[in-house]
């Protein structure tokens, strides 16, 4: 299925999620870790279920929120500025649209930093809200292509996460290196093509784990736009 996500809801919801993690810790109100938990409970469907993107009248329909439709963008032709696709462009990193990833990771980082201060009972946890805050964004820092050096960042983090971990007296310090082997395949084969839409309303991004289904897309785009006189968009 060619999803949707990149939506800005997604990411306040994540910040909104992260944002009351980091108040219960700094004021101590529990409540406020407890509305974050439930949140996120709440959330997840949403968050790892895209819904399918559709063209209806001529517009690319995405859609937010599963299984109810929170949010819908329709986009037409002629607002479409660039399409890129991320898996065959030369030398573009990710991050370039991703990038408000970057205060996410920074609040997941602090959450992981106050929470070790604050409590080191739950080290483990805290230092897990570290190491998913930062190890997300490795792939991001290296064009899809270069899946070797995205690969290599990954485990060396991991065995960095584990030695510091074990420096810190985690008993589960193990589980970083063995978290980021575990991840190499999500990074060289068992991963989604993504397709980024530079339109006047934003960026969005379409998913899809089959190439096919991607290529279809592509195909199904250029038809639309060329069919709308915008054939002069800019496609990587």
């Amino acid at each position: 299925m060619v999803r949707f996500g990149g939506h800005w809801s997604e990411w306040v919801l994540t910040g909104v999620i992260g944002g009351l993690y980091l108040c219960s810790l700094l004021t101590g109100i529990e409540a406020l870790a407890t509305i974050a938990g439930a949140l996120f409970w709440l959330s997840l469907p949403t968050l790892l279920f895209g819904r399918r993107v559709k063209v209806k009248k001529n517009r690319l329909v995405l859609e937010v929120g599963w299984p109810v439709t929170l949010f819908r963008v329709e986009i037409a032709p002629e607002e479409i500025i660039e399409v890129v696709d991320l898996e065959r462009a030369e030398g573009v990193l990710p991050l370039r649209y991703y990038r408000l990833v970057l205060p996410l990771t920074v609040l997941a980082v602090s959450v992981g930093l106050l929470g070790l201060v604050k409590d080191s009972r739950w080290a483990f946890v805290w230092f897990g809200w570290i190491y998913w805050g930062i190890v997300g964004v490795i792939p991001l820092l290296f064009p899809k292509k270069a899946k070797k050096l995205s690969v290599m960042a990954t485990l060396a983090f991991g065995a960095f996460m584990s030695c510091l971990a074990r420096l810190l007296g985690i008993k589960e310090y193990p589980m970083y290196i063995v978290t980021s082997v575990i991840l190499v395949p999500f990074i060289t084969d068992v991963r989604e093509r993504t397709v980024v839409l530079v339109t006047e309303k934003g960026t969005y991004l379409v998913s899809s784990l089959s190439d096919r289904e991607i290529e279809q897309f592509i195909d199904n785009l250029r038809r639309l736009i060329s069919g709308s006189g915008g054939s002069n968009v800019p496609a990587s």
